[in-house]
C-alpha cells in the first residue's frame, strides 16, 4: 500500500495506448495466460488509479481504450472494477515481448527508451521504484506469499445472554482458496464464562453472561499462509436500550451494505436495483428485550432520491409502522410511532409548483415570498370535503388552502391573511389574493400567529372558513369531481396538522398529523423486527434502537453526569454534539467502548479533515475539490491511507499552492505548520528548500531532492513531524500542552506505523489528563457552535453551504459570541424548528427536556420555577425557552 498515492502527477495522462501488439495470446510457453491479477491488485492498480483515473484523464472517454474504473466514494475500487481495470490494462501488454508493453512504455522518460507521451515529461526512469512494480507485473512476477485477510465485521452492542451471531464472511483470499476460520475470546469482563460456539466457521454463536465489553479475534488461513488478526468488540448491557446496527440483518432480499456516512462506526444497507423484478426488499433482525415494558423505536435513515420515500417496520409481525423520508441532506434520526417530542409528522412531501416545501423536524414547512409564494399541490381530489389546518405563521404572512387550482395559477382561497391579521375567503391569481369576504382574526401575537381553521367544500358551492365561532361563506360556481386541493403562504408556515376529510378522495395518505396510536408493549425476551422497502428510492437505513418510554423521555436511567460525558465525547471526537437517540444509544456503553466506536469512524475523519483544511486556512475559494480530496476523509476510513499520507495530500494540492504562492511562501509555510520551526532563524534551510522547490538539486535534512513534492516527502519524513501534528491533535482533546516524555513515546508509535493514529486518539480519551480535562467547561469553538445549532435544532449537521455560510459570518467578529446568539435566533425563527403549541403543553416536561437537549442536564429547582413563571404569561412562546439556553454562556461550552 505504500504506493497507492506516490504519484500525484506521474501518470496525468498516459494519452491513446492504442495498438496492435496488445492481444492476449491463447497461452504463453510458461503456461501462464496474463500477468499474475494479485500483483495487478496490490501494485500496479493502485499506481495506475491514483495516478491517471483520479486526475480525470483515463475515467472518461476520449483517452484512447485505457478507461480506467475510479475509487468509489469509499475510496476503494470495487471487485467489479478491479477485475474491468485488469481487462482495461491487458490491451497494452506485449505477451511475446513484455519490456515493449505499451503500458510500460508510455510513462517512462524517453532517454530510458519511452515513448512520447502528449509531450508530457515523466519520472518514469528504469531505476525507480514505479518502473520496478510495472515491469515486475508484466513480466509475470507473482505474488505467491501475500496471506488471506482477517475480518471479524463490525462491532456488536447487544444485551446480556443474547445470542450473538458473529460474521467472518468479509475475510477474503485473492486466489480463491478455501478458508480455515479460528475465533478466540481475547478479553471479558472480570468472573464472565462467555460462550463461543464455531469458533472455526465463519458465522460462530457468541453469548456474554454479564455487563460489558469483551474482545473477540478471528486469524484465517489458506492451508499454507494465515492473515494478522482481525478484532471485534462486544459490548453488553442489561439496560432497557437495544441498539441494532442496520447491516447485522439476518435475511434479506435485495438490501446491501454500503459504508455508513455517520459516526456509528459500522456500515449502512439500501436497497439494490433488483428490487425492481422482486417489488419489495425486506430485512429481518433478532433482538432481546431485557425488561418488558413500552418501547419506541427510533431509525437512522437518509434520503436517497429527491422525493420523499418509505421504509416499513414491524415487530414480530404485528402491524407495520412507515416512516416517509424527505429528500434532506445527512441521515436524520426519526421516531417509528409514538407521539414524544422525537416524534414526526407522517406524510410526503407536496408537489411543489412554486417555493420550498418539506416535512422537517415534526412540522410541514412550507417557505414562499411575495414575489413567489409558496404553493404545494397535494394529491387529493374533492368534490365534498373539510379541510382542517393547524399551524403557525410569520408575521405579515399568509395560510391559504387553495381549491379548483387551474394549470394558469387561479384558485378559489381560504385561510389567514397575516398581513391583516384576519380570515379570508376569496379568489387567487397571478400570486395575489382578492379577498370576498373577510373577518378580524386577532391571532397575531410575539410576531407570529398560531392558526386553526377549518374549510368546508358544499353540495351548494358554498365555501366556508370556521375560525373561533365564526363562518364565513362566499358563493362559487360548482365545483368539479376532479378539484386539486392546495395550500399556499407567501412567507414561512409551519404546520402541525393538515387533514382532508368528509367526501375527498384521497389517492395518497397526506396526514400530518402527528400518530398517536399507543406504544409498543413488548415482554422481556426474544423478538424481531422486520423492516421492508417497494422503492429502489427507499432511503438508505443505519441503525435502529428500542428505548424503552421512561428512558427515552429522559427520566430515570441517564444520569445528568453520563449525559454531559457522552456530550464531550461527541464534541471533542466528530466535532458535534449527540443527536438525542445517540445520546439514548451511549447510556449502555463505557467511555472507552464509544470512543472505540466514534474514533476511526468516516465523521471522525471527516471533521479531522475540516480542522486541518482550517489549520492550512485552505477554505472557501482555497479548499480542495479535486474528487481525490473530496474522498480523502472516506480513504482514511477504509484504511486505504493514512494521516501522513493524507497530509503529504493536502500540502502538495493545487490548493495549497494557491494558498501559498512562490518558493519563499510555500517552503516558509511549510516548515512553519509542519515542523513547527521559525525559518528566521533557518536561512540556510530556508534558501536550500526554496532551490529544491525550482527544480534544482539540494539537500534537506541531509536528504537530496530536485521537486517540490521531494522537499514536502523530506518534510514529512523528519521525526518533528510527528510530534507537531500529535501535539496539536491533543490540544485539540484536552486544551493543554502533552507532556514532552509522553509526546516523544506517541510520536515513535506513530513514526513506526501511521496508522496508529486512532489508536493514539483512543488512547488519549482514557487517560486521566482527558477525565480532568472533561470536568471543566471547555468552551466550543466557532465549528462546534456551528454544527451544535443545527444538530440540536434541527437535528442534522449542516450541509457544507451552510457551515461556510456561518462560518464566514463569525469570522467577521474579533470575538464571534455576542453574534452567535444572533445567529441562534435566525434558526429558532426560520420555520424549520419544531415548536410545540402552547395550548395544553406540559412546561415543567417541556422545560426539562430542552435542558436536556441543550445543556445536557436536567433544570434545577429554581432554574425550572423561573422558566415555568415566564411561560406563564400569556404573551410567552415556548421559543423563549430555547432562544434563552442557546444564548447562555453554558451553551457556549462543553
Amino acid at each position: 500500500m505504500r504506493f497507492l498515492f506516490a504519484l500525484p502527477f506521474a501518470l496525468p495522462c498516459l494519452g491513446a495506448l492504442v495498438g496492435d501488439d496488445g492481444a492476449k495470446p491463447a497461452a504463453e510457453p510458461n503456461g501462464r495466460t496474463e500477468p499474475d491479477p494479485v500483483y495487478f491488485e496490490e501494485r500496479v492498480q493502485p499506481l495506475l488509479v491514483n495516478s491517471c483515473a483520479i486526475t480525470g484523464c483515463h475515467d472518461q472517454p476520449g483517452a484512447g481504450r485505457l478507461i480506467l474504473e475510479r475509487p468509489d466514494f469509499t475510496g476503494r475500487v470495487s471487485a467489479a472494477g478491479t477485475a474491468k481495470n485488469l481487462e482495461t490494462a491487458l490491451q497494452f501488454v506485449k505477451f511475446k515481448a513484455p519490456m515493449e508493453s505499451r503500458l510500460l512504455l508510455k510513462p517512462l522518460v524517453k532517454r530510458d527508451g519511452g515513448l512520447d507521451h502528449s509531450g508530457h515529461h515523466y519520472d518514469f526512469t528504469k531505476k525507480s521504484e514505479k518502473y520496478r512494480l510495472l515491469s515486475e507485473w508484466i513480466d509475470g512476477v507473482e505474488l505467491n506469499d501475500v496471506p488471506p485477510i482477517a475480518d471479524a465485521g463490525p462491532a456488536v452492542t447487544a444485551k446480556v445472554a443474547q445470542r450473538i451471531e458473529l460474521d467472518g464472511e468479509g475475510s477474503r483470499e485473492r486466489r480463491g482458496l478455501p478458508l480455515n476460520y479460528a475465533w478466540s475470546i481475547v478479553s471479558r469482563p472480570e468472573g464472565s464464562a462467555p460462550v463461543l460456539k464455531a469458533a472455526d466457521s465463519a458465522r460462530p454463536e457468541f453469548r456474554g453472561d454479564q455487563e460489558g465489553s469483551y474482545t473477540l479475534a478471528l486469524v484465517v488461513d489458506n492451508g499454507t499462509l494465515a492473515s494478522e488478526p482481525d478484532t471485534v468488540t462486544v459490548t453488553l448491557d442489561a439496560l432497557p436500550i437495544v441498539l441494532i446496527d442496520a447491516e447485522r440483518y439476518r435475511t434479506a432480499d435485495a438490501f446491501h451494505s454500503v459504508r455508513d456516512a455517520a459516526a456509528s462506526g459500522g456500515l449502512a444497507v439500501e436497497v439494490g436495483q433488483e428490487i425492481a423484478a422482486r417489488g419489495q426488499a425486506s430485512a429481518t433482525y433478532e433482538f432481546v428485550v431485557p425488561d418488558g415494558g413500552a418501547y419506541r423505536l427510533f431509525a437512522r435513515v437518509a434520503s436517497r432520491s429527491s422525493s420523499v420515500s418509505p421504509l416499513s417496520f414491524a415487530i414480530d409481525d404485528a402491524g407495520a409502522d412507515s416512516i416517509e423520508v424527505a429528500p434532506e441532506p445527512g441521515y436524520r434520526l426519526m421516531q417509528v410511532g409514538g407521539s414524544d417530542a422525537e416524534g414526526r409528522l407522517e406524510g410526503a412531501a407536496l408537489g411543489l409548483v412554486s417555493g420550498d416545501g418539506m416535512i422537517r423536524d415534526g412540522r410541514l414547512v412550507l417557505r414562499g415570498s411575495a414575489k413567489a409564494p409558496a404553493i404545494g399541490v397535494l394529491d387529493v381530489r374533492a368534490k365534498v370535503a373539510s379541510v382542517r389546518v393547524l399551524g403557525r405563521v410569520d408575521a405579515g404572512s399568509m395560510l391559504l388552502v387553495l381549491s379548483a387550482l387551474e394549470p394558469g395559477g387561479s384558485a378559489r382561497a381560504a385561510g389567514y391573511d397575516g398581513a391583516n391579521d384576519r380570515f379570508v375567503l376569496g379568489t387567487w391569481a397571478n400570486g395575489a389574493l382578492t379577498p370576498i369576504a373577510h373577518e378580524p382574526a386577532g391571532l397575531l401575537k410575539d410576531g407570529a400567529a398560531e392558526v386553526a381553521c377549518q374549510v368546508e367544500f358544499a353540495e351548494r358551492s358554498a365555501f366556508l372558513v370556521l375560525g373561533p365561532d365564526r363562518v364565513l361563506k362566499a358563493e362559487f360556481d360548482a365545483p368539479s369531481p376532479s378539484d386539486r386541493i392546495a395550500l399556499a403562504t407567501d412567507g414561512v408556515v409551519a404546520l402541525d396538522a393538515f387533514r382532508v376529510a368528509q367526501g375527498a378522495t384521497e389517492l395518497a395518505a397526506k396526514t400530518f398529523e402527528r400518530d398517536e396510536r399507543a406504544l409498543g408493549q413488548l415482554a422481556a425476551g426474544a423478538h424481531t423486527l422486520t423492516v421492508r422497502a417497494t422503492s429502489v428510492d427507499a432511503p438508505r437505513l443505519d441503525e435502529m434502537v428500542l428505548v424503552r418510554a421512561d428512558i427515552a423521555s429522559g427520566a430515570a436511567g441517564v444520569s445528568d453526569a453520563k449525559r454531559k460525558e457522552t456530550r464531550a465525547l461527541y464534541f471533542d471526537l466528530v466535532g458535534r454534539p449527540p443527536l438525542a437517540v445517540e445520546q439514548m444509544m451511549a447510556v449502555g456503553l463505557e467511555r472507552d467502548a464509544l470512543a472505540k466506536r466514534l474514533a476511526g469512524s468516516l465523521e471522525f475523519y471527516e471533521t479531522w479533515y475540516e480542522d486541518e483544511l482550517f489549520f492550512y486556512l485552505l477554505i472557501d475559494n482555497f479548499r480542495p475539490r479535486t474528487p481525490q480530496m473530496q474522498a480523502l476523509p472516506a480513504r482514511l476510513a477504509n484504511g486505504t491511507l493514512d494521516v501522513r499520507s493524507a497530509t503529504q495530500e493536502i500540502v502538495i494540492s493545487q490548493a495549497f499552492n494557491l494558498r501559498n504562492p512562490g518558493n519563499d511562501t510555500f517552503v516558509s509555510v511549510v516548515l512553519e505548520q509542519l515542523l513547527g520551526i521559525v525559518v528566521q532563524d533557518e536561512p540556510k534551510l530556508l534558501e536550500a528548500g526554496k532551490k529544491m522547490y525550482d527544480g534544482y538539486v539540494a539537500t534537506v535534512f541531509g536528504q537530496q531532492g530536485k521537486s517540490q513534492s521531494d522537499f514536502v516527502r523530506i518534510v514529512l519524513e523528519q521525526p518533528a513531524f510527528s510530534r507537531v501534528l500529535l501535539a496539536r491533535a491533543y490540544e485539540r482533546l484536552t486544551r493543554v500542552a502533552p507532556p514532552k516524555a509522553e509526546l516523544d513515546a506517541w510520536a515513535k508509535r506513530f513514526d513506526a506505523d501511521p496508522r496508529a493514529f486512532v489508536e493514539i486518539v483512543r488512547a488519549w480519551i482514557a487517560s486521566g489528563a482527558y477525565a480532568q480535562a472533561s470536568k471543566a467547561a471547555r468552551a466550543k469553538t466557532d465549528h462546534m457552535f456551528i454544527r451544535s445549532v443545527f444538530v440540536d435544532l434541527l437535528g442534522r449537521k449542516p450541509t457544507f453551504e451552510e457551515f461556510r455560510n456561518f462560518r464566514t459570518a463569525l469570522q467577521a467578529l474579533a470575538d464571534s459570541r455576542p453574534l452567535r446568539a444572533v445567529l441562534a435566533r435566525v434558526m429558532v425563527d426560520s420555520g424549520q424548528v419544531a415548536l410545540p403549541a402552547k395550548s395544553g403543553l406540559d412546561v415543567s416536561a417541556f422545560v426539562a427536556d430542552q435542558f436536556m437537549r441543550y445543556l445536557g442536564r436536567r433544570p434545577d429547582a429554581q432554574e425550572a420555577d423561573t422558566f415555568a413563571k415566564v411561560l406563564s404569561d400569556p404573551q410567552a412562546e415556548p421559543k423563549l425557552v430555547l432562544l434563552a439556553l442557546l444564548s447562555s454562556q453554558e451553551y457556549q461550552s462543553y
